[in-house]
């Protein structure tokens, strides 16, 4: 779905006719790039039987403004916060709240109208399902966790009402919570297995190869010192080495590298770079850092701890391009874009403790050297203490 959903036209019903139904998307500061919302998704022909369309063109393009959005979460387009548009005639409306879209939709009764309702409770529909006495019955899926990564799959009836209520679950494997995290990054099946832990972490590492020349091109655009956008450069390269580097140990172990689904996204304000940087950089990156300095010294194999001694030292610099990057972008900054920077990497060090006390299955700390709990903790007390 890759965050943004808008169902089938001919299988969703409406309480009231209309001619078009949009599903759009802004940043966090509003309008994207400063020229209205990007339409992810349309059903129908806007404006088809207005009796001015040009005054409802007009209305419609203009539809961003308001207050409260539907749902927010990310969209590889690079806006978050997700709003509905319709046109009825020359009527020009929108939808942002969970009540609106419930009176938009009257009696839940088709798979596109339950779909579209459960995407709005931050759900990610399968398209499966099947309308029953009860009302509809869909699959979909959930990520809990972002760190550790975990994806739990549903199984959903929605009332006509619009009642949901979780079947059954089925719990999905925890992912690797180490380095920077891409735009669309993949989110990597992972069993116990060595093979497949580190097939995955090697499309978080291509993926954030991608992240850093997304990076790249925003430091460019936005006038960035030439040393960051050099800095941003050679990250290119060392996260393109260090997939490579993994995946070799991935073969090592059996397993085939997972492929790396990153996309870039239209370039970012200077507010939600920081953010971005905030917890990806001078959180995962620093932790990542440091999960890979253990490694190198506690890894049996003596390939890991080769390619990790390599990786650490790369990921040391990452880091400090982050910091770097931070203090760069800050002072250009609002107060309130400062504090959801600082909020944001307080966040992500919540989830990197989080997964710090998770216990690691003895494969994984013997054979590749994490560390245990009590490792990890002592660990992040070093790393905090070093600022």
């Amino acid at each position: 779905m890759n965050g943004a959903y808008l169902g089938p036209g001919e299988d969703l019903k409406l309480a009231r006719a209309v001619d078009s139904l949009q599903l759009r998307c802004e940043d966090q500061k509003g309008p994207t790039r400063l020229g209205g919302a990007v339409v992810v998704s349309t059903i129908g022909t806007p404006c088809a039987s207005a009796s001015d369309a040009d005054a409802c063109a007009a209305a419609l393009s203009a539809s961003w403004a308001g207050d409260g959005y539907l749902v927010t979460r990310y969209n590889p387009m690079g806006c978050i916060n997700h709003y509905l548009v319709w046109t009825a005639g020359d009527e020009v409306g929108t939808v942002r709240t969970r009540e609106a879209l419930l009176a938009l939709l009257g009696p839940v009764d088709t798979l596109a109208d339950a779909d579209l309702l459960i995407w709005a409770d931050g759900y990610e529909p399968l398209c499966v399902g099947d309308v029953t006495e009860g009302g509809v019955e869909v699959q979909a899926k959930r990520r809990i966790s972002d760190c550790p990564m975990q994806t739990n799959t549903y199984v959903l009836t929605v009332s006509p009402t619009g009642q949901v209520s979780e079947v059954s679950v089925q719990e999905g494997p925890q992912g690797p919570c180490i380095g920077r995290l891409a735009p669309g990054a993949p989110e990597p099946c992972l069993s116990a297995q060595v093979g497949r832990w580190l097939a995955g972490v090697a499309a978080l590492e291509a993926g954030a190869a991608v992240a850093f020349a997304q990076l790249r091109d925003e430091l460019v655009h936005h006038g960035a010192p030439e040393a960051l956008v050099r800095a941003a450069e050679t990250a290119v390269a060392d996260e393109q080495r260090h997939a490579a580097q993994v995946g070799t140990l991935a073969r090592r172990y059996g397993a085939d590298p997972l492929p790396c689904d990153a996309a870039r996204v239209p370039l970012r304000s200077l507010a939600t770079i920081a953010e971005d940087n905030a917890a990806e950089g001078c959180a995962r990156e620093v932790w990542g850092a440091a999960v890979g300095l253990f490694q190198a010294q506690n890894a049996r194999d003596p390939a890991v701890r080769e390619a990790m001694t390599a990786i650490a030292a790369d990921e040391l610099a990452h880091a400090e391009l982050s910091r770097a990057l931070q203090a760069w972008l800050l002072p250009r900054l609002s107060p309130a874009a400062r504090r959801r920077a600082a909020r944001a990497q307080r966040r992500a060090w919540r989830r990197v403790a989080k997964t710090a006390q998770a216990p690691a299955e003895a494969v994984f700390t013997e054979a590749l050297g994490l560390p245990t709990p009590a490792q990890a903790m002592a660990l992040l007390d070093g790393v905090s203490r070093a600022g």
